[in-house]
């Protein structure tokens, strides 16, 4: 059976309105940090891959239409549960932070010291 009724609209405490709030503020942070350091990337992304300006555009159209696609999934898993919504999160942050995080050490051979 149904716990909504048909005509009846679910009414949620003050605190799950600010738990809500909270949820949606901090995924616009992090979906706009996101397309900061994209952004921010695109000058060495072009003089790595030399695309044109158009193709400059498309690759962070691209990118914001992927997250959008993913908001959606993941706002679908979160529907199920609140367990569902706390591990999309917990996930989702710890991507971007690992991804973010400058790395330790430089295993690279074509990478050089900076010069004094």
């Amino acid at each position: 059976m149904n716990a909504n009724p048909v005509g009846r609209t679910a009414t949620l405490t003050k605190g799950r309105r600010w738990a809500a709030l909270a949820v949606l503020t901090a995924s616009l942070l992090v979906i706009t940090m996101d397309m900061t350091i994209l952004n921010i990337a695109l000058p060495e992304l072009a003089g790595e891959l030399q695309p044109t300006a158009e193709q400059q555009l498309w690759i962070i159209d691209i990118y914001s239409l992927v997250l959008a696609g993913l908001l959606v999934s993941w706002s679908a898993i979160a529907d199920r549960g609140q367990r569902s919504l706390i591990a999309g999160a917990a996930n989702a942050c710890s991507c971007s932070a690992i991804r973010s995080s400058p790395p330790h050490h430089c295993s690279c051979s074509s990478q050089t010291a900076p010069k004094p």
